[in-house]
């Protein structure tokens, strides 16, 4: 498949979409799952969504690190948080940005023209926000989902993770749902909140043979997301789903939060057995 950045830019955030959102920042508690997790030394496939994923296991030592996304614009979106983080300082985009109204962020839009590329794809994504920009008034519109979240991560400064980017970042652009082929095994598949899907849900089958083809042998896929407390049985059910195969249910840990007063936080894996 082509991607023409100026054609995506003129259609972006134009209404709300779901299947093109980008979450602006983790809606996870990174810095208490990769507590619970090592990482150090693992090949992992991490979905890309707002990046801050993938930063979370650079820093925390993890070996090889492939990301995924069903929405080319969250690659994309990696590159501006690059220019933010290494020029600006800065670890999201602004909320002059982000907002609905206002005049928008001329100095991000300057700061995205002066920008050199070192790849083609840091190239594509800059034609792509300058255009977006300048189709947009300088802000964002419908692009992004929780603009306002920003949880706690593994790392707490921008020092700690500016190293990072001399690496290219290597992107598969697929939906989990959908079946998966790539000739490579992971140790890790960090899913986040992605098994909540509608979609998903109604495709659990393929997913649990995606995990079990992407996972060696006792590798573990770990999935985070809030649910409403009278979703329990649902849960149950996706657990029993997702382990008639090679998977089991590793861990499970419920953290409880007056979240909407009823929100319940997730964070499980699945362990694929040995054969």
């Amino acid at each position: 498949m082509t991607y023409e950045p100026m054609e995506l830019a003129m259609k972006a955030g134009q209404s709300f979409d779901k299947s093109t959102l980008i979450y602006k920042g983790t809606n996870e508690n990174l810095k208490d799952i990769f507590n619970r997790y090592n990482v150090k030394d693992k090949d992992v496939l991490t979905v890309l969504a707002s990046s801050d994923q993938a930063l979370s296991f650079f820093y925390s030592g993890a070996k090889t690190i492939d990301t995924f996304d069903r929405s080319y614009l969250t690659l994309y979106y990696y590159y501006l948080r690059k220019w933010l983080i290494l020029f600006k300082n800065e670890f999201y985009p602004s909320y002059k940005f982000l907002s609905f109204t206002g005049h928008g962020d001329i100095d991000l839009y300057r700061l995205v023209c002066n920008i050199k590329p070192k790849s083609e794809k840091e190239e594509e994504a800059k034609i792509f926000w300058k255009k977006f920009m300048e189709f947009n008034q300088y802000r964002a519109n419908f692009l992004f989902e929780d603009r306002y979240c920003e949880e706690e991560k593994p790392y707490t400064s921008i020092n700690q993770i500016k190293a990072f980017y001399d690496k290219e970042i290597t992107f598969n652009m697929f939906d989990i749902s959908d079946r998966v082929n790539l000739n490579k095994k992971y140790d890790i598949i960090y899913l986040s909140n992605m098994l909540e899907y509608k979609e998903i849900e109604d495709n659990r089958n393929t997913v649990r043979l995606n995990i079990e083809n992407l996972l060696r042998d006792n590798g573990i896929a770990i999935c985070t997301y809030k649910i409403k407390k009278k979703c329990d049985l649902w849960h149950r059910q996706e657990i029993m789903e997702l382990t008639k195969g090679s998977l089991k249910l590793d861990h499970e840990y419920k953290h409880y939060e007056p979240l909407a007063g009823k929100s319940v936080d997730l964070v499980y894996s699945y362990r694929k057995r040995s054969k």
